[in-house]
């Protein structure tokens, strides 16, 4: 009787340490979204086209891609605490973006923002996994896995708004100011609630680090993500040049991991494992379907529009409500083929939507679009991270969980770079359609994707 009531009084989960988590894993989409209101004004100040603004966007996510998998296999290797901690800290000196007085210091800020924000979500999943292992659990803590998908779809309810509110009132610089409380906010609760990571036996040297990070793996992963975001950013004239790189690293790149001790993706086993490999690739169109209705719309509702940034912002909120919901509703439930099909048949319809909008009737349609594309965003994001916490040994599940963030955010790549071909220095109702038409191809992409995986069955 003493040992059961222990257990209640000392639950898996805490609530303090579900807070963390929140926190943690929230500094990620709480400065993707808040950005999304900036463009145009960061435009205006400082003088730069629509197209050259989306740089700001596309450095985060490139940033994030690279260092999510980097910080899961370094909470794997010195602790999820340490990473996640080390992370926060790392967010607050984005207030640099702040006191800004060009684009290079502003893409500066942005990629430090990213590297720090990577940290949260990777070693969030590795402290909930050995958790979850410690008490025993042989299912997959649905509540807290839940949470952690919900936290990035409430902030994009409610980024885009408070964004607009803030370069309303207090400028877009405000929008990089607000790292520094949040990121003392997830100190102070990680002290509180994550215990201390084990003490290694080995020494943390430089040489250790460079065996088991595998460091010549993770050189050629930047190569590959780096020269694949030029790629995209070229579209949609081809960079021969980029493209050939992007190859020839990705080669080498495999072949390297094949045969590392200690790979920093273990590509055989990614390659064994179809599921895995489809999951990756299904958040990596879904989200672009999503993002790119956070991204292109206020940016056309600004400039082609002539709407301010506050009352542009409120035109995301459907698309936060929709995620969240949906994501609630498939939270406890095994089934996961089903959200699927339907979160890829909404990316469909969210570019036909894009496609038949015009400014001159502006408000049900792209109101409808965001609606639909917050369908798509939260049973993409909770079905993807089920089918990861099912599939991923409890080991690399740090890695694991970085890789899908990869996905997501070459997705995201995706999305602002078509904003930047379709709409370029003027944006139009014509580069909208654009937008759409190639959100509705790529969505029939991601539904075929879905029906081929019997897995899933």
């Amino acid at each position: 009787m003493k040992t059961a009531d222990k257990t209640r009084e000392t639950p898996a989960f805490p609530k303090t340490f579900i807070m963390a988590m929140i926190f943690g894993v929230g500094l990620n989409p709480v400065n993707s979204t808040l950005i999304s209101t900036a463009l145009a004004p960061i435009s205006h100040d400082l003088r730069i086209d629509a197209g050259r603004a989306t740089l700001l966007i596309s450095a985060l996510y490139l940033t994030c891609a690279i260092a999510q998998p980097t910080a899961g296999k370094l909470s794997e290797i010195i602790g999820p605490r340490s990473v996640f901690m080390a992370g926060a800290a790392l967010v607050m000196i984005g207030l640099l973006g702040g006191f800004a007085p060009n684009l290079g210091v502003l893409l500066t800020s942005r990629v430090l923002i990213g590297a720090g924000t990577s940290c949260g979500y990777p070693a969030a999943m590795l402290l909930v996994r050995r958790r979850a292992d410690r008490m025993g659990l042989a299912e997959p803590p649905s509540l807290v896995l839940s949470i952690l998908a919900m936290v990035g779809l409430v902030l994009i309810a409610v980024g885009p708004p408070l964004g607009g509110l803030l370069v309303t009132f207090l400028g877009w610089r405000s929008t990089f100011f607000v790292n520094v409380l949040v990121g003392i906010i997830t100190i102070v609760l990680g002290l509180a609630s994550i215990e201390p990571d084990a003490k290694h036996e080995h020494r943390m040297t430089v040489s250790f680090f460079i065996a088991h990070l595998d460091v010549m793996g993770l050189l050629l992963f930047s190569i590959t993500i780096s020269a694949l975001l030029i790629v995209l950013m070229s579209l949609p004239t081809f960079d021969k040049v980029s493209g050939c790189v992007t190859v020839i690293a990705l080669l080498a790149f495999v072949a390297w991991e094949l045969h590392a001790a200690t790979p920093f993706v273990d590509v055989r086993s990614l390659a064994a494992d179809n599921a895995m490999t489809l999951n990756f690739l299904r958040a990596m169109l879904t989200m672009l379907g999503a993002y790119v209705v956070m991204y292109a719309l206020p940016q056309w509702l600004e400039d082609a529009c002539h709407m301010n940034a506050g009352v542009s912002g409120m035109f995301i909120i459907p698309m936060g409500v929709v995620a969240t919901v949906a994501s609630l509703s498939i939270a406890k439930k095994p089934i996961v083929r089903l959200p699927l099909m339907v979160c890829c048949s909404a990316m469909v319809a969210v570019g036909m939507l894009l496609a038949c909008t015009s400014s001159a009737g502006m408000v049900v349609l792209p109101l409808t679009a965001s609606a639909v594309a917050g369908l798509v965003l939260g049973l993409s994001m909770s079905t993807s991270q089920t089918v990861l916490y099912r599939r991923a040994a409890s080991e690399h599940i740090g890695t694991s969980s970085g890789l899908l963030r990869t996905s997501i955010y070459i997705g995201s790549i995706g999305a602002s770079s078509l904003s930047g071909v379709f709409f370029g220095e003027t944006v139009t109702d014509g580069g909208l359609h654009g937008i759409g038409i190639t959100v509705a191809v790529l969505g029939v992409a991601a539904l075929l994707a879905t029906v081929m995986d019997r897995t899933l069955r």
